[in-house]
C-alpha cells in the first residue's frame, strides 16, 4: 500500500529535479538585498490623480550599517500596472549615516497620513534612539511635524 503524502512528496521532489535539469532556474527576487524595510500605507489625492504612499527604507555600510529612507507616491492603478510618480529623500533631523532606521505609517482620523521614523545611532554606544514624525501631502511635499527622543 502506498501512502498518498510520501507519493505526494516523491512526485514534487521528481518534478522540481525535471524543471532544474531542463535548464529552468527558479525565480530570483527582484527587490534588492539592500531594501530592508518596505512599508505601504495611507492616501493621497491631487486634483484626479490619487494614490497611496509607500516608504521605503535601504541600508548601507558593512562594519557601520546605516540607512536611508524613501518616501514614495504611488499611483492607484486603473491595471494591475503600479506607477510611482514620485520619490523624496527627507532631510530628517539628525546626522546622516549614522543611524539604522525603522519606520511606521499612522493614518491619523483628520485624514493626513504620518509616518513615525525610529533611529537608533551605529556610532554613539548607549545613546537614546531617536524620533522624527513627517507628515506626508501631495506628491513630492513632506514635512517635519515631531522630532526628538524617545
Amino acid at each position: 500500500m502506498v501512502d498518498s503524502r510520501s507519493y505526494a512528496f516523491r512526485s514534487a521532489v521528481a518534478g522540481l529535479s525535471i524543471i532544474l535539469s531542463s535548464g529552468h532556474t527558479l525565480a530570483q527576487p527582484a527587490v534588492p538585498v539592500e531594501v530592508a524595510a518596505v512599508v505601504s500605507g495611507g492616501t493621497w489625492e491631487r486634483g484626479a490623480e490619487s494614490g497611496s504612499f509607500r516608504v521605503v527604507i535601504v541600508n548601507s555600510g558593512w562594519e557601520h550599517v546605516w540607512s536611508r529612507l524613501y518616501i514614495e507616491w504611488v499611483l492607484l492603478p486603473e491595471s494591475r500596472d503600479q506607477k510611482v510618480i514620485a520619490q523624496l529623500e527627507p532631510t530628517l533631523p539628525f546626522a546622516q549615516r549614522e543611524h539604522v532606521l525603522s519606520a511606521k505609517i499612522l493614518p491619523r482620523k483628520s485624514g493626513r497620513t504620518e509616518v513615525l521614523v525610529n533611529a537608533s545611532s551605529n556610532m554613539e554606544i548607549g545613546s537614546k534612539p531617536k524620533q522624527v514624525v513627517l507628515r506626508l501631502g501631495v506628491p513630492g511635499r513632506v514635512e517635519v511635524v515631531h522630532s526628538g527622543a524617545r
